[in-house]
This record gives C-alpha cells, sequence and structure tokens, in this order.
C-alpha cells in the first residue's frame, strides 16, 4: 500500500487548510493502523506536514507507523495536544469529518483551539470509491475466502441444527482460519429467509428446508460480501421458480454493468426484470459498494432513490444482490462482489449453491 501517496492525494485537495481525520476507517487507509474506534489514532493533515496523534495505549504501533512514513507522532490529550500544533504552527482553519463527530465534540474543539472550524464531508471517502491494485487484492483474497467458508458451512449442515448453531460454526472456521469477520453471519431457515438482515435464533433446519446465508471475510481490513440460497432435500417447486428469476435478475445486472453506468439505472433494471415475472421486487437497493467500512457498506450506492447519479467506474468494487421476499413464505437473495473494469465486471466471489 503507497500511505504517503494516498496522503499527499488529499492535501492536494485541501487548498492551503488542514484537515483533522478521526474516522477510524480513514484513517486506516491514509496509514494503515488505527485504534479499536474513531478518536483512538487520528490524523492531522497539514500541507506540509502530517501528524499521527494517539492514545499512550498505541504507542509501540503507532511509532512503528511513523519510522516507516515518517510521519511525526505525538501521544497524549488529543485536544491538548492538537491546541499546541495549532498554535505552534499558527493555523488558520481546520477542515473536520462533520459527518464523524459529535455536535459536543465539535464544541469542545471550537473552545480549545484558536484555529477556526469548517465541516467537510467525504474528502476521503470520495478517494477511496476506487480502489487501487492493493485494495482490489485483499478483495479478490476475502472473496476467495468468504466462497470457501461458505462451502465448509453447507457440507455440514444437518437437519436439526439451529441457525444459531450454524452462525456460531461459521463464526469459529472464519477466525480459525485467521481472518476477520465482514459482519456478523446472516443464517435464515425457512420463513425466516424473507427477513433480509434477519438475526439468526433458535429456528431448526427442517429435512426440506430452505437456507439463506450472507456472510463476508475480511482480509488485511477489506470486507467481501455474499449471499446465497441452500435447498435442503426436496425443493418445493415454488423455490426454484423465484430462484430462477432472482438468478435472471443477477445476470442481467451483472451483463449491464460497463464503466460508467448509473447505479440507479442498474437498480430500476433489476426490479423490473423481477416485477415482470408478477413477483414483488426486492426494496432495498441492487448493491452498495465494498471495502473498509465496518459491515461492508459504503459508497457507492445503486438504488434509484439516490437524488444524484451513481456512476460506477473502473476500480470501483461493489455487490449486486437481487432478491424476491415472500412474507411467511420464503425469501432469496442472491448477492456478488464484483469489480469494476474497463470492459466491465468482473465477478470475484463465485461460490455456487442451491442442490
Amino acid at each position: 500500500m503507497n500511505y504517503l501517496q494516498r496522503i499527499h492525494q488529499v492535501t492536494a485537495q485541501l487548498a492551503g487548510q488542514s484537515l483533522l481525520v478521526t474516522r477510524r476507517e480513514n484513517v486506516f487507509y491514509l496509514i494503515g493502523a488505527s485504534g479499536h474506534s474513531d478518536f483512538d489514532v487520528v490524523l492531522l493533515l497539514a500541507t506540509d506536514k502530517t501528524f499521527i496523534l494517539g492514545s499512550p495505549l498505541y504507542e509501540n504501533e503507532l511509532q512503528q507507523v511513523g519510522a516507516r512514513l515518517g510521519l511525526e507522532v505525538l501521544l497524549g490529550p488529543l485536544l491538548k495536544t492538537l491546541g499546541t500544533i495549532v498554535s505552534e504552527r499558527q493555523l488558520q482553519t481546520i477542515l473536520f469529518e462533520a459527518d464523524h463527530i459529535t455536535v459536543h465534540l465539535r464544541d469542545r474543539m471550537a473552545t480549545a483551539l484558536s484555529a477556526e472550524l469548517a465541516s467537510a464531508v467525504g474528502v476521503i471517502e470520495k478517494q477511496r470509491l476506487v480502489k487501487d491494485s492493493d485494495e482490489i487484492e485483499c478483495l479478490r483474497q476475502a472473496s476467495r475466502a468468504t466462497d470457501e467458508q461458505l462451502r465448509l458451512a453447507v457440507a455440514q449442515l444437518k437437519p436439526g441444527m439451529s441457525e444459531k448453531q450454524v452462525a456460531i460454526m461459521l463464526k469459529q472456521s472464519i477466525l480459525g482460519a485467521g481472518h476477520e469477520l465482514s459482519f456478523e453471519p446472516i443464517v435464515a431457515f425457512g420463513t425466516n429467509s424473507a427477513n433480509p438482515h434477519h438475526q439468526p435464533g433458535e429456528s431448526r433446519l427442517e429435512v426440506n428446508d430452505i437456507v439463506q446465508f450472507d456472510i463476508g471475510v475480511r482480509i488485511g481490513g477489506y470486507g467481501s460480501d455474499l449471499s446465497r440460497v441452500v435447498f435442503v432435500g426436496e425443493p418445493q417447486p415454488r423455490w426454484a421458480q423465484v430462484y430462477d428469476c432472482v438468478k435472471a435478475s443477477l445476470q442481467a445486472a451483472r451483463a449491464a454493468c460497463q464503466p460508467g453506468v448509473d447505479g440507479r439505472t442498474l437498480d430500476k433494471l433489476a426490479k423490473d426484470l423481477i416485477a415482470a415475472n408478477s413477483l414483488p421486487p426486492f426494496t432495498h437497493g441492487l448493491g452498495h459498494g465494498v471495502g473498509l467500512d465496518p459491515h461492508v457498506h459504503e459508497s457507492p450506492t445503486l438504488n434509484q432513490l439516490m437524488p444524484t447519479a451513481q456512476p460506477l467506474l473502473p476500480g470501483m468494487v461493489f455487490t449486486l444482490e437481487p432478491a424476491v421476499y415472500l412474507p411467511g413464505e420464503f425469501g432469496i437473495r442472491l448477492e456478488d462482489t464484483v469489480l469494476m473494469t474497463e470492459k466491465g465486471v468482473e465477478t470475484l466471489t463465485k461460490a455456487e449453491f442451491k442442490q
């Protein structure tokens, strides 16, 4: 990862101002390290120098990062340390990530600092939209690992198991392989599969049943996202009919993915195809960006309700996840993580299930 290049790309946009980076994922993106939550480690990006500010709890890690990148590390209370830098360098304006700072903290900063505060939203998130080759490799590895974890889980399905048992088994397998979770696994049996974000409970797998999986593995900080449906035992004809419709919707959306296409257009296409088969289209968006964000949801957003265009450019990695939910009966969602290239999308998740 070329962290110094990333920092330079951000500072080049600041027009002589300084940016305080407090969001954990953005800090990690810029230096390859972070605390456990926002404000454990923050960055102050000035035009000619970048400072790493952090709690003494992270001293060893931050000193290593600072030495590797040639950045100054300052440990201690955030506002006191920040105030010293502002005064010594006579900084006039500090931009801050307004969508990740509480009003209370903003007021405390205004009182403690001599510089003027100005809100900045999405500065680093916009840069993170297009992944570089190192990020893409992490996402490839995460997708391959997710495929493998799903195969292992399906091979162990047995009637009588609970959703919670399967979810715990998945988590243990992912962590045991040395990976991290992208998010808490979704495992839904029978009628529960009609709940898009079902929380695994005590429902038991029947001899003839339908199972909805939604899982992801995180490698190098980057998370994948995969949804598949498994038919256990003798499938009902209705399950196969709906499955084929959802799969056709996914294939149509994938085929329409060309550089520059508006995510809103893809969302409408996928939903219109399902509606044309006299089935209720999914109400969530067709997909979302994946990367560093927790729960793997970040920009771009593939949803026709978005107020502005969402052009999908080469280097963007996002999901396609059409679905049909029939409350009280069952649901089917098929989701892939894909990479936009100059020629269309490359599908990173490849596991196939239905049986």
